[in-house]
This record gives structure tokens, sequence and C-alpha cells, in this order.
């Protein structure tokens, strides 16, 4: 049995775990998150959202109407494992949201009330340097990665050289560059500690918009083992991470 539902206004499909919806009764409601929906349709990719049911982990495959097929074919794959609760995929991130002019990538529903980076989150400086690192890490031909419902909110990800690459952009002022540096450079950190991609190798990078005024920062953040890079030299950024 295939259970889907299919949102018009994003034409894209979504497919729940038939597996593990015993004694499925005709009243009963079937979620997913708007947020990945809208993530399949902006990104033209298949988004996996994990959901923990009592009977089990389920994995709800979002997708364009031009991947229905591969959507199916994945879901007809990984049911009967994931009922199981074996074989689980591990989520690693989802495909990259590009944040609009309006603010962040990050869904509302992620974003919490007293989120200190919420506000250099809306900032344009913000989000053009995230992209600016997002159009690079695909320029190599990898995929750029925004978190997952059950990633911590790093702004963008990657998977290189069998290693996740997850980074905290950081906008730059004559005033705030101290704070910004020291508040960036704790929660790549924790980004870093936090993430289960299931890669023995995480590599934390904090991305700023400019080189830090203050010689001392590369250095500092060297032997926390992060990289510090700003736009000017992100291809050197990159060819570390082959």
């Amino acid at each position: 049995m295939l259970v889907c539902g299919y949102a018009a206004e994003h034409d894209v499909f979504v497919f729940w775990d038939a597996a593990l919806r015993i004694d499925f009764a005709y009243s009963t409601s079937l979620e997913v998150k708007s947020a990945n929906v809208q993530a399949a349709a902006a990104s033209g990719l298949r988004v996996r959202q994990d959901r923990r049911l009592k009977t089990g982990m389920e994995v709800v495959i979002c997708a364009p109407s031009r991947l229905v097929v591969e959507a199916i074919e994945e879901r007809a794959s990984s049911g009967e494992a994931d009922s199981r609760g074996k074989g689980v995929p591990v989520a690693r991130g989802q495909p990259y949201m590009r944040p609009s002019s309006g603010g962040s990538a990050t869904p509302t529903s992620r974003v919490f009330r007293f989120d200190p980076d919420a506000i250099d989150r809306g900032t344009n400086a913000h989000r053009k340097v995230q992209n600016q690192l997002a159009d690079a890490v695909r320029a190599r031909g990898w995929q750029p990665l925004s978190p997952s419902d059950s990633d911590p909110l790093f702004d963008v990800g990657w998977i290189a050289a069998d290693g996740a690459w997850i980074a905290e952009v950081k906008s730059l002022t004559p005033t705030n560059e101290e704070r910004q540096l020291r508040l960036g450079l704790g929660q790549v950190l924790s980004y870093a500690h936090l993430i289960d991609w299931g890669f023995d190798s995480k590599r934390p990078v904090l991305a700023v918009e400019r080189e830090p005024s203050s010689a001392y920062w590369p250095d500092l953040c060297e032997s926390h083992g992060v990289a510090l890079s700003w736009p000017e030299v992100f291809d050197e950024l990159l060819d570390t991470c082959v």
C-alpha cells in the first residue's frame, strides 16, 4: 500500500510510510512540515523528514512531480527497513534554501524566540555571504545544505571527502566585530559538536563578510579547529575540503 498526498500549490508529492500506520482510519490525519514541502519545490530535489511515531521512526519523503517515480522507488526500498527501526538512513540536512530578501532561510518554527543570531540572519550582508558560500560549494560539485528538523541551526553545510562541513555566517561592522566573531566561534563549535551525519570528521567553518581587523582571529580559530574564511578566500577554504 502507498500513502501519498499532493500539494498542488507547490507541485510536490508527499509519501508517508504505510507500514507504520496500523489500523489506518478513514479520518486519520497525515502531517508534513510545510518548510520541507517548500524546500522540495524550491530546490527541485527530494527532501526527507524524520518523524517519530508510536510504531517506529517514519521517513516522510517530499518530491517535486518530476521526481515522483524516484520517490516511489525510495519509499518502496526504505519503508520495510524503516518500519523495523533498522537501516534508517542518517538525515544529512536538506537541500540549501536561499534566504529571501525578507529574512532567514531557516523555517520560522525553528527560530527560538530569543535566538541571539536572529537579528544577524536578517541583514543583507549575512544573506549575501551565506549565498556566496553556498554558490561556491555548488560550483565545486557539492550540494550545499540547510538544516533539517533534527539539525542545529547552522547556515550552510556540505559533505566532502567523507566529512561534514558546518558553517556559521556572521556579518561584521567596526562596532560589533569582536562580539560577532566571539558569538560565531561559539555557535559553530556547538553546531559541529551536535551535528549527527554519521561522519567521524566534522569541520566547523566561521564565514564572515570580510577579513577581521584583529590579526589574532585566524590563529584563534585554527587553535580550536575552526576554519575562518570570507568571500575573497572561499576558494582557498574549499581547496582544503578535498
